[in-house]
């Protein structure tokens, strides 16, 4: 979910993060890496008022918001390949491929957005 607004290794931030503002931190930014755990945890599951940083303490379990504070301390190690990897591991390799290694094509395959279907009579 991060990497459509913050980028991954490999993958730069998809169309519509550009048009945020305040813009949204690279994972790999000195002013990210320098954040405390505890309070990266906090933005993670409450989210940044006035700002596209949604808060997932809602929607997701204690477990998952620690699995992304652990996932965005290793961002900054990950190489594009490994970040790969760890898609495909999880079934979602060649989701947004089209922002995939730089391209800032906005590409939306894999996102809450649903593919227009042809209408059936």
């Amino acid at each position: 979910m991060c990497r459509y607004c913050h980028g991954a290794p490999g993958y730069s931030p998809v169309e519509f993060a550009q048009g945020l503002y305040p813009r949204p931190p690279e994972l790999t930014a000195e002013r990210v890496r320098k954040r405390h755990d505890t309070e990266l945890y906090w933005i993670i599951k409450n989210g940044i008022k006035m700002t596209g940083m949604p808060g997932f303490g809602l929607t997701h379990g204690e477990e998952e918001v620690l699995g992304m504070l652990v996932f965005l301390k290793r961002v900054p190690s990950l190489q594009p390949a490994q970040y790969d990897a760890m898609l495909e591991a999880r079934g979602m390799h060649g989701e947004g491929e089209d922002d995939h290694h730089g391209s800032t094509g906005g590409g939306m395959k894999g996102s809450a957005i649903p593919e227009p279907t042809e209408h059936q009579h």
